[in-house]
């Protein structure tokens, strides 16, 4: 009788041990889960540099103004060969210069919207007979432009001057050492000459006087 219930002990046994075999298995933690990597972020776009935007005229010279209204380049009249050489790169070329044909040492330079006369070693003088060239404005420093009218020029500061007919003038002072030829015994003037037809502003000379030739 012993032996019979050790045989039948035995299955038991085993369905045990599979039991817990069989338990262990489904109590195995989880794999672990790989953590979510963070957004990228994009970089930002690079602040574009400012453009050119105008040349810019005053009675002493001219400046190359930028799209936020900074100064990124100038020249002044009284250095004609560096006048031309500043124009040639704001207007992206020289053109061929034309000698007077009186024979005075002056040679002219045109680009159709701006021009200039240069003494040999000397001064320059400029003309403009625009509000543009190419991508750039052309302006007096008070923003009188080719095109605009006699009363928006005088809002800007233009003023008449009786011994100019059909004209304006703006940055007017006084040129030490001279004599008005207008109004003898008086100093001489410069400014910027603003040549009027039908009422609107038709040229832009700079710089001019009354002491010399205009």
């Amino acid at each position: 009788m012993s032996v019979a219930r050790s045989i039948r002990l035995v299955p038991s046994t085993v369905v045990l041990v599979l039991l817990s075999a069989m338990l262990s298995a489904c109590v195995q933690p989880p794999a672990p889960t790989a953590s979510a990597s963070p957004p990228a972020t994009a970089s930002p776009a690079p602040t574009p540099e400012p453009e050119p935007a105008a040349l810019e005229v005053s009675v002493d010279g001219v400046d190359l103004v930028d799209s936020a209204g900074d100064v990124v380049g100038q020249a002044t009249f009284d250095d004609g060969a560096g006048m031309l050489s500043f124009l040639g790169d704001a207007l992206g070329s020289t053109p061929a210069g034309v000698p007077n044909a009186q024979g005075y040492p002056i040679t002219f330079y045109d680009w159709g919207d701006v021009s200039v006369s240069v003494i040999d070693d000397g001064p320059a003088t400029v003309w403009i007979a625009s509000a543009t060239a190419g991508p750039l404005e052309l302006r007096t420093t008070e923003g009188v432009e080719v095109g605009m009218t006699t009363a928006d020029a005088i809002a800007l500061g233009a003023t008449e001057d009786s011994a100019l007919p059909d004209s304006l003038i703006v940055q007017v002072r006084e040129a030490p050492g001279t004599e008005s030829l207008m109004r003898p015994g008086t100093t001489g003037v410069d400014f910027i000459l603003l040549v009027i037809e039908g009422d609107a502003v038709a040229r832009m000379i700079s710089p001019a006087n009354d002491w010399g030739d205009l």
